[in-house]
This record gives structure tokens, sequence and C-alpha cells, in this order.
């Protein structure tokens, strides 16, 4: 089978990205062919497609139009199918780089499309359900994107805040989704809901399909010492500050932050010394990094699907302290496989810190083993295969 796989990016940048890089291999190595397509960048990783990559206008004005419609994207699309043309194509985040240009390009080939929803930019033009004033708000559900300008929601301002929302409006009049989109792959069942919610039609062209991860652990490995880490963006969203500010409480608690952002040079600068900043981390850190870790701890503020961070800390064999909050209590288990807090509670969270703390060895290897067994029994690339080949199958047959 010939897949074409579309993101905006094509090099490990977050766990969109992540799952699409890992599918491509996947794929690959079950026999299919798996097609990349994405935006040129000068971090792309090797293939033999990136000369049908569509690259970026240089001017500043020509990127913003860019952004909503490019015809670049859609010319470059139509090259790469008249070379190879496609059985299906499976979509991942395409908003702001590829756009949904390429939408009409592939009906127009009579390819079938299948969706991965990683967010909520289809119900929310920031994606994450999210406000700067009033925090989670999921007032512009159903089309009333407004309210993004009204709230002036983008962390990066009014004017983006105004962008995105007429992006929004633009995509829903001009190249809506559910007109195109034939099957929907929901990362948890919380995202599925709140989608249904709006959306009841998509009750029966959908389905719900966690990410996996190339490595699951055989065996637990016992931490050296206690040490908590988190692994992400070091944004607002991601509550890093009030997870500082929980540490900067517990002085004789360690904790290791690995990642960057628009927060990390203050925060870094600001912390109390039981506070470690690590950066950027190849990937392969990151693995070493978990594993060498007590906890790995979620702070965010927004609404979590099935976040990798979570994943690859429960196939490293390592529990997790996380907000009870959006997708999160689906693979969370209070007790078994780490703490679920009360979300943006800085009492409760701290609560589960000590908590996991003060475990003795026989409960906290019961908790790594939980956590483990979390990951083979939800997380694993087998199962994962299995189900996307079966959606893809039928889809074929339906279409």
């Amino acid at each position: 089978m010939r897949i074409l796989l579309c993101n905006k990016n094509y090099y490990y940048c977050g766990g969109v990205e992540t799952l699409f890089l890992s599918t491509e291999k996947l794929l690959n190595e079950k026999g299919h062919t798996a097609i990349p397509f994405s935006l040129k960048s000068i971090a792309n990783y090797s293939s033999e497609f990136l000369q049908y990559f569509p690259s970026r206008h240089e001017s500043k004005l020509l990127r913003t139009l860019d952004s909503f419609y490019s015809f670049n994207s859609a010319s470059a699309l139509q090259k790469l199918i008249d070379k190879f043309k496609s059985d299906i194509a499976h979509i991942h985040n395409i908003n702001g780089g590829l756009t949904f240009s390429i939408l009409p390009v592939l009906k127009r080939n009579k390819i079938p499309i299948v969706a991965t929803i990683h967010g909520f930019k289809y119900l929310c033009p920031v994606w994450e359900f999210y406000n700067r004033k009033n925090g989670i708000c999921e007032k512009c559900a159903g089309g009333k994107y407004y309210h993004c300008i009204l709230n002036n929601c983008s962390n990066e301002g009014l004017k983006r805040s105004i962008l995105l929302a007429i992006d929004s409006y633009f995509r829903d009049l001009f190249l809506n989704f559910r007109r195109y989109f034939d099957y929907f792959i929901f990362v948890s069942n919380f995202t599925r809901n709140k989608f249904l919610n709006v959306f009841p039609d998509l009750e029966d062209k959908s389905e719900v399909l966690y990410n996996f991860t190339d490595e699951i652990e055989d065996r637990i490995v016992k931490a050296l010492r206690k040490d908590f880490l988190f692994i992400g963006r070091i944004e607002y969203n991601k509550g890093v500050d009030f997870l500082v500010d929980a540490f900067g409480q517990l002085k004789s608690f360690r904790l290791i932050i690995a990642g960057e952002g628009k927060l990390l040079s203050k925060l870094s600068s600001t912390s109390s010394k039981n506070i470690t900043f690590l950066g950027n981390l190849s990937r392969k850190q990151i693995k070493e990094v978990i594993k060498q870790s007590y906890f790995v701890v979620i702070s965010s503020r927004i609404y979590e699907n099935n976040p990798y961070a979570v994943i690859e800390a429960f196939a490293a064999g390592r529990p997790v302290i996380a907000p009870a909050l959006g997708g999160i209590p689906e693979i969370v288990e209070n007790g078994k496989n780490g703490f679920l807090y009360r979300a943006n509670d800085a009492d409760s969270l701290i609560a589960s810190i000590i908590g996991a703390y003060n475990l003795d060895e026989e409960k906290y290897l019961d908790m790594c083993n939980g956590a483990l067994q979390t990951a083979k029994n939800k997380f694993n690339r087998t199962l994962y295969y299995e189900k996307l080949i079966n959606t893809y199958e039928k889809i074929l047959r339906e279409y």
C-alpha cells in the first residue's frame, strides 16, 4: 500500500512530529511505501521525497498570506502525486504550513483522506481551548471564533489572535474539513467527545487510536536518585512556572527540567538551587534522562490529549504525576501507575510530589511496573499498526 503522510514539519519538534515520523518508519518496516510530504527546512531528515517538498516565501507578508492558502503546497503535491500516486492520504498537522490548500488536490485525484486529530485546532483558533484571561475556554467551539479576538487568546498578542480567528473563518467557509476528511482518528476519547459535542455526525466515521512508542523497556531499571523530571516546552500553557514555584517550596526535592521555550531564560535565572535546567536534548538523551528519573511530572494548564511525555515515561517504566485534565485520566491511574492532582492547584500538586517521594520501595516498584504494563497494553507499535492498517483497509473498501 502507498500511504501519503502529510505534516507541516519533517523533523522532531513535538508530539505530532514524533507520531508522524514513527508512523512513517513503522509503515516502511511493514513493507508499505510511506511517502512524506512536508515543508522544506534545513532541519528536515533525509528522504528521497525531499525534492517534492514545497518552500515558503521569504517575504513576511507573503508568508502570512501563505499560511492561509499555499499555492506552492498545492502545486508541489500535484507533482508528487503525478510521480507517486498514493492509495490513501494520512493528514496530521497541516495548519499554517502546508495548509488546507492540499485537500482539493487530494480530492481531485480521488485519494481518500484520513486525519489524525491531535488537538482542537478545528474548534479553537489557538488549538488549546485556552485564553489568557480566564484559562480553559471553549467559547469558539461551533464557529464562534470572534471570541479569540475578544479574549486575545493567542500568547503572541492581539494581532496574532485576529489572524488566527480570520484563518478559522476562512477555513470553515472555503475549505471545511468535514467536507474533505473521510475519516477521523482521535488520540484520546476526551478529544473525540469534544468534537462529537459539536459535530455528532462524526460518530460513525471516527475512532480513538492512542499514540505509540517505538521502544518499550523489558524490565524496570531502579532509579539511583529521587529526581523528578519535567520534559517539554518551557511555556506558560505547560505550567512550568507553576511547577517551579511548587519545587521552590520543596527545597530538599530535586527537579530536572529538559526542553526549550519562552520562559526558559527567566525561570532558569530565578529558580531555586534544587532545580536544574538541561535545555534542548536529542531523542536519545531524552530517553536516557527519563530512565534516570524517579517520577516524570506534567504541569499543564491546558487540556492534554495523549501526551508523549506520559507515553515515554511509561515506556521506560517510570510513573507520572499529572493533572486530572483532558485525556490524561484515561491513561494515568491514580495510585497504580502514577498520581493525579487537581489541575492548577498548587497544594494538590505538592501533596502528590511528597506522596511520591515518601513511597516505600515495594510500592514504588509496583507503580513502575504499572507504568510499564500500561505502555505495553496501550502504546505498543504492533497494536497501533494493526488498528491503523485495519482503518486504512476499511476506508479503501468504502471509498
